[in-house]
């Protein structure tokens, strides 16, 4: 399971240069979805139990996916997937 996730790390790592809008604010955001999943797989953990939590997180990786399949060319949807996406995966490594 671990190598799943570093697997998935690097090469969401890698594809911020690739997503739509400006690389520089596609890499803050890389940035501020690692912070964000710090402390939001920290309020799960807190809050929940262990399965519930990672489902969750598991989920909205999943969802950032999704937004990155259907709509490649929408700059704030990218945004948003882009932080979900790091939130899902730093989530899973955290719980």
């Amino acid at each position: 399971m671990a190598i799943a996730q570093m697997i998935q790390y690097c090469v969401a790592s890698l594809y911020v240069a690739k997503l739509p809008g400006n690389r520089y604010v596609n890499g803050i955001f890389f940035g501020c979805g690692e912070v964000f999943a710090m402390i939001f797989s920290q309020f799960l953990m807190d809050t929940l139990m262990d399965m519930t939590a990672f489902r969750i997180v598991y989920s909205c990786g999943l969802i950032s996916y999704l937004t990155l399949i259907f709509f490649p060319d929408s700059v704030m949807l990218t945004y948003l997937a882009n932080v979900l996406l790091i939130t899902g995966i730093g989530g899973w490594f955290n719980t």
